[in-house]
This record gives C-alpha cells, structure tokens and sequence, in this order.
C-alpha cells in the first residue's frame, strides 16, 4: 500500500536525496528540488502522489514515464538520471535535471503573458520543441500531451519538453528493451456503456484524439502547432476561425506552416516539424 504524504525540508529519498524544497504538484506526481548527499549536486525528483484515479493504473504509466525519460537524451528534453522505490514511503521515484528560471523557481510557457510577448521568442521555441518532438518520435515516443504547461523554460530562455506521463511508445523494439507493455485502449464504465479514456488535454488535442482514435506523431504536431497559435494570438485555435487571415500580421511566416500543423486530417500535417523552421523568414516589407 502507498504511504502519501507532503515530503518536509531534510527528508531523504532513496537514501541518498535530501529533500530541499517544493517545486510543483501534478494529478500523478509532486516535484521536489533535492541534494544528492554524497556530492550537493542539486536535481527534481517527482514522487508518485497521485490524489484520486486508479492507483495501478497511474502507478504503471509514472514507473514507464521513468523508464521513457532514461532513454531520451536531448537538450530540449528533461534528462532523467535516476529512479526507484522509497524503502520508508513506499513511493516510486525518479529524479531529472532541475530546470528552473533566473528566480529559482520553475516556469512554464503557461506563465508567459502572451499579450507582449516578444514574436522572436516564440520563433525560438518552435524550433526548440519541433526539434524535441523529431527527436521523441525518431526514437519511437508519442508525447501525447504537448501543451503550455508541460513546457519548462530555462534560464537562457530556451524551452524544455517535460511530463511524458501519458506518452506512447509505438516502437515495438524500445518497447520491448524497456519491458514496457505498449498502450492498450483504457474504457472507463458507464452503465451499460463503455467510453474509451482519452490521453491528453481538452484544447490542445488532434481532432483524431478527441473522436477516439489513436494518437500518433501527427497528433502532437497538431497540439503544437496549438500551442504557438496561443502564444501568438493569447486565443485558443477553433477549426474555421480564418486562422490563414489572422496570422499575416504577424513578422514571421506563420501563416505558411500552422495551418499545415493544424490540418484537420492528420495524414495532411508534416511528417517531420525541423523543416518547417525553413518555411519561417520574416516577411517582406509591406507584406504584414
């Protein structure tokens, strides 16, 4: 049985990490700002604390959340470094780069303030997190929740793709050395009735997701390309809403790459999101 509870300032870890602070708090997991005892090296480690839900359930994909991150190494990706089983708490455990601001305290995208938001910026990001995915998807990872919030900036300001708590692996052979059992289709009952459960955040996901279909790496192209549309515009995108239109007044070119990200048939979206960089040169006087 799982022993829940708020970690306090010199708790240990895994024996070897002192608890220093806490960072956040998500529906599976609590991130805390830790020492390694035997060197001060300061890191994050996230504590499985899920508050309601299926305990197995949650506890299955925070363990292969663990052992997803282990594999990925990347830039714009939080790199994982250790992870086990609390011996007095009884709580999975793993610990990753400390990603954290110029203050101290980690921030995401969704704490930009979008209405002066410098565009450059957000070219930057694009970039960051489209070379984050290319690389996740080559390496046979589904991220399935790319959103704002899941998205770490650091103190160069460069973005950092985090929570693959819900990711899918769709290579069988990743699969199969992490001895992770590939995502099966999870119903919830209803009456009668059965609903499938969806991975991923309401507004950010494909059309495809949201019918009940399987997600792909054209669905994270697609929650991409939502999530620069909100930083752009401070809206959330809506099929039909004349989003070509919109985005001509802006300095960059995004009217020729987020509606081919935001298309609603997945096999229309780009296959890889590093050439779309190429598609965004400032646009030509008098062409705003």
């Amino acid at each position: 049985m799982l022993v829940k509870r708020k970690l306090s300032p010199g708790c240990l870890i895994g024996r070897q990490y002192k608890v220093v602070r806490l960072l956040g708090q998500g529906a599976a997991g609590t991130v805390y700002e830790v020492e390694r005892v035997d060197g001060g090296s300061r890191y994050a480690l996230k504590v499985f604390t899920p508050s309601k839900g299926d305990l197995l359930l949650l506890k299955k994909k925070f363990l292969a959340e663990a052992k997803v991150l282990t594999k990925l190494d990347h830039p714009n990706i939080v790199k994982v470094h250790d992870s086990g089983i609390d011996e007095e708490t009884r709580l999975p455990f793993f610990v990753m780069d400390k990603v954290v601001y110029k203050d101290g305290l980690p921030h995401t995208l969704d704490d930009v303030d979008t209405s002066d938001l410098d565009e450059d910026f957000i070219k930057m990001w694009f970039e960051d997190l489209a070379e984050a995915l290319d690389y996740i998807h080559a390496m046979g990872v589904v991220h399935r929740d790319v959103k704002c919030t899941n998205v770490l900036i650091r103190p160069d300001k460069h973005a950092v793709l985090s929570d693959f708590g819900v990711s899918k692996i769709f290579s069988d052979s990743l699969a199969k050395e992490l001895q992770i059992t590939r995502t099966m289709p999870v119903f919830t009952s209803c009456g009668s009735q059965k609903t499938k459960f969806m991975m991923g955040t309401a507004g950010y996901m494909a059309p495809e997701v949201v019918r009940g279909e399987p997600a792909t790496r054209n669905s994270d192209v697609y929650s991409l390309g939502v999530l620069i549309f909100r930083l752009l515009t401070g809206i959330w995108y809506e099929p039909g809403t004349g989003v070509v239109e919109m985005l001509k007044m802006y300095e960059y070119r995004w009217d020729k790459v987020l509606p081919w990200m935001l298309a609603e048939n997945p096999k229309a979206r780009p296959y890889k999101l590093r050439g779309l960089v190429r598609l965004l040169p400032p646009q030509m006087e008098g062409g705003k």
